[in-house]
Parts: C-alpha cells; sequence; structure tokens
C-alpha cells in the first residue's frame, strides 16, 4: 500500500481526544476519528494523520504511518490495556480507566496519570464494526511515585556540570545537548512527552547554568572532550545522543571519537558539519547582548517563532521564556561569542564519512538560522544520516515549538532496528 497523505486537515468532528499531562497543565496531543484514523494535533487548530486503529478480536492492533507503508506499533487489549511493540518490547504502557483518564503503568514506576481520553469510544467500535473493549479500572498501585525532576552536580576531571534528568534510571538512556544561549531548561516541555522507560539526560554545557563558568574552553572540540568526561563519570554506554543547534556539532565532534559508545545520533536544526562563519558585526552584536537585555530577548524570539507549544498558554510561556532570557544573560562572559567563533574555527566536513552509525536529521522548515540547503549539505556528507525530518510550521527550536511532533520522530527513529549498520560498524 502507498503511504496515506500527512498534509494538515480540518480537526475531525466526530473523534475521541487524546490529552496528556504536563508540568503547564493538559495538553491536547491528538485524536481518533470514527474510521479509527489517529491523528496528531497541530497548534490546536488542524491534524495530521499519522496511523490508523484496527478491530482484532476484541481489541484493537495500532498501526504507525511511515515514509512508504506502514509499522505495526502496539495495540489496545479486550481491558483497554495500551500496549506499545519494538522500543518497549510489547511492555505494558497504560490503560484507560471508566472516566477515559490514562493511566501509566509498567514495572518501573508502577502507575501514574498521564493523560486522558475525551469523546465518543462508541464512535470508534462502530466504524470497526465490534463491540467496545470494557476499560480496565485503575488499580491501586504498590510502587508509585510521582516524577521527580532531577538537577544534580556533577564533578569530572574536566569542569562541573549542571544537569537535568527525567525518567527511570535504568531505562534506555538518551543524552541532549542545547545549543548557545540556551541551558538543559530548553528540554523541559520534550521531558514531559517523553516515556518514562527512556533517562533522558540533559547537561548545561560549559559556561551556561549551573555548570562552570571559564574564560576559555568553548572550541567545539574542548566541549566535546567536557561531553566525554560527563559521558565516562556517569558511565553511560550504547546511549542516543540528540544535539541542538551548536550542540549538534558538539555532538557530531563527540561522535567522531567515540562512535563505538553510541547507539543512533539525532541532529536537530543542528549546526551544519562545514561550520558556520560569523562576521565581525555578528560577533560585536553577540557580545553586546551582556549589557543589552531587550536585544537578548528579541534574538531567543527568532529562535522559537511558532511557539508557544500547544501544552502552554500565552501567559505559561511569557514566564517560561522570561527564565530562558534570564538564563541567557546570566552566561560566562566569554560564552556570548565564544561559541560562534569556535564554529567558524570548526569544520568536519571532510570527516563525517566516518559516521557509520544510524543519524537521524531534524530540520524546522520555519528555522531562520539554519537554511534548508546547510541541512541537505549534512544529510549528503554523512553516510547514516538517510533521512531529514521536516518539521512543517516549526522554526529553529522544535524541543520548545513542537515537542510532542520531536518526541514522536525521535522516539520512531531510536526504536527501529539497526542491524545493516551494525555490520558496517563492525567493519570499520
Amino acid at each position: 500500500m502507498t503511504n496515506p497523505t500527512n498534509a494538515s486537515v480540518p480537526l475531525p468532528e466526530d473523534r475521541t481526544d487524546i490529552y496528556k499531562l504536563t508540568r503547564y497543565g493538559e495538553s491536547r496531543v491528538g485524536c481518533v476519528d470514527a474510521d479509527g484514523v489517529i491523528y496528531t494535533i497541530i497548534r490546536q487548530r488542524s491534524a495530521q494523520r499519522i496511523g490508523r486503529a484496527q478491530a482484532h478480536g476484541n481489541g484493537y492492533r495500532i498501526f504507525r504511518d511511515t515514509r512508504h507503508d506502514e509499522k505495526e506499533v502496539g495495540n489496545v487489549d479486550a481491558h483497554g490495556g495500551v500496549f506499545s511493540y519494538g522500543l518497549f518490547e510489547g511492555g505494558e504502557l497504560g490503560w484507560l480507566d471508566p472516566d477515559g483518564v490514562v493511566v501509566q503503568g509498567g514495572l518501573i514506576l508502577g502507575e501514574e496519570e498521564v493523560g486522558r481520553a475525551e469523546g465518543d469510544m462508541d464512535t470508534i467500535a462502530a466504524a470497526a464494526a465490534v463491540d467496545l473493549p470494557p476499560r480496565r479500572c485503575r488499580r491501586e498501585s504498590k510502587n508509585h511515585t510521582a516524577r521527580v525532576e532531577n538537577m544534580p552536580l556533577l564533578e569530572t576531571e574536566r569542569m562541573t556540570f549542571h544537569y537535568r534528568t527525567h525518567g527511570a534510571e535504568d531505562g534506555l538512556p538518551m543524552l541532549l545537548l542545547h545549543g548557545s544561549f540556551a541551558t538543559s531548561r530548553w528540554w523541559e516541555p520534550f521531558f514531559d512527552i517523553l516515556p518514562e522507560d527512556i533517562y533522558a539526560i540533559a547537561p548545561d554545557l560549559r559556561g551556561c547554568g549551573g555548570s562552570t563558568h571559564s574564560a576559555d574552553g568553548y572550541a567545539i572540540e574542548d566541549q566535546a572532550a567536557d561531553i566525554a568526561a560527563f559521558v565516562d563519570a556517569l558511565d553511560l554506554h550504547n546511549f542516543d545522543l540528540v544535539g541542538h543547534s551548536s550542540g549538534g556539532a558538539i555532538a557530531v565532534e563527540y561522535a567522531l571519537n567515540h562512535i563505538n559508545r553510541l547507539h543512533t545520533l539525532v541532529l536537530v536544526d543542528t549546526a551544519p558539519v562545514e561550520g558556520v562563519f560569523t562576521p565581525l558585526e555578528g560577533l560585536r552584536l553577540l557580545d553586546s547582548m551582556r549589557e543589552d537585555r531587550d536585544l537578548l530577548a528579541r534574538a531567543l524570539a527568532t529562535l522559537m517563532p511558532t511557539a508557544p507549544p500547544s501544552a502552554m498558554t500565552q501567559a505559561q510561556f511569557d514566564a517560561f521564556f522570561a527564565q530562558l532570557v534570564e538564563d541567557a544573560s546570566q552566561m560566562a562572559p566569554a560564552a556570548f561569542s565564544g561559541v560562534a567563533e569556535a564554529l567558524d574555527r570548526w569544520n568536519r566536513f571532510e570527516d563525517v564519512h566516518r559516521l557509520t552509525l544510524p543519524v537521524l536529521l531534524i530540520w524546522g522548515n520555519q528555522d531562520t538560522i539554519v537554511d534548508r540547503d546547510a541541512t541537505t549539505r549534512t544529510l549528503i556528507a554523512i553516510p547514516g544520516a538517510n533521512n531529514l525530518e521536516v518539521l512543517r510550521g516549526v522554526g529553529h527550536s522544535p524541543m520548545i515549538e513542537s515537542p510532542v511532533v520531536l518526541a514522536e520522530r525521535i522516539i520512531d527513529f531510536v526504536a527501529e532496528e539497526f542491524e545493516a549498520f551494525e555490520e558496517a560498524r563492525k567493519i570499520e
């Protein structure tokens, strides 16, 4: 079969809405129409098909659309239990209680309310021509613990790191590197979407947030060495590395030197692998942001043109954005122009052919910082990068502007089977 179009369509009138609980309240993240088609909801106004539900016995099989076809990714059993394949190997993710509340289950965290479904569930059953499976009542949890975001400090031989974590410590490790003028706080909306089975770790890079502030050490090679020390201190292996913007350059540099520590590499609106030239006037402008808070705020706003995300009200986003501006204003003085100067000196275009691990590039088509041509050059230069995911209606910062869609793309990618890549890496 051919993959159905992924064009945006109006929200179906006859639908069941799916909500996700976040730190900012409820966010409507998807819906299912009367024909069993599953959609992700875009900015609360339109929808995009991502899969379908198919009646099977007393439950449903869940299929996710892929670029060329579709793949079965999970099922709902006769008791309303929600299961997922691939990444979680059929582990039970949760169920719907009689009030439509989506409850997350699992061996690690017990049970936790993570969202709800709202609508006429009978329309789906009618379309599938089967009786609606009875919903399972929420059970009393014996080992439930509310999610607590950890923000510890870690001493390494190179520097002290402040970092944020999300998920169970014995989950699948994912390391996330922020870009310039940012901190690990930028990943908070994205953290809210991730399942607990993924152990996400986001450090503040050198000169940013609560990590070491220094007068030097901002070269891409030096910051990759910082990350290597951080990874060693946490004893991470076979982890997924995600880099955003200039953090993508650091991720590439790390991968070139430690490819066997990685499972996959994901580059989000990344700095191109040939580096970035910033003219002298631009460097002076970056330095002037140390004293001009209004200029700094306007510059950060250009990095997220389609914010706020659907999970935040405008007031919530304004408070969040104010904190991002405050974080940026507190960077080490040398960091304001240090990373831009470092990208001018960094060029790995002739070296990235050695990246034979699975690589995913993600780019927002409203990005005014990194253009499509630069991203395409990076795609072509890296042999392991066999796909570029274009996020329509999203700017330079998908983790803030569209965290649900970004999480879907990344989780789908890291859940794939990569036997061919493993063989190539053995040859290396």
